[in-house]
């Protein structure tokens, strides 16, 4: 397809095009295809944050999060639970110790 027959097919189709954008987002993260097919299927219709249980204050779709080294999907975040995670490089020991200084 050329960009000008993407473009219109995407403006037509925006609810198709997101679910495609995804899956290809989780295959260039390095999943299987059809394991990430499957993940977006069982996850279609979750807008709850994997660890605040909330709706993502953004009013964005949730972050897929994954282990940056293993590839391994870990679940869907709201944009400031992702945030909070890279922040803390996803340090278990600095996240630790920013639970002590908490208490």
């Amino acid at each position: 397809m050329s960009t000008e027959s993407t473009r219109k097919w995407r403006k037509a189709h925006p609810e198709k095009s997101r679910k495609q954008s995804r899956l290809d987002a989780l295959v260039r993260s390095g999943l299987n295809r059809e394991v990430a097919r499957q993940y977006l299927t069982i996850r279609e219709n979750v807008f709850i944050c994997d660890i605040c249980q909330q709706k993502c204050p953004s009013g964005n779709n949730l972050a897929l999060d994954h282990n940056h080294k293993t590839k391994e999907i870990r679940g869907l975040l709201c944009v400031n639970c992702n945030r909070g995670l890279g922040n803390f490089k996803d340090s278990i020991l600095l996240l630790g110790k920013a639970i002590e200084y908490l208490k």
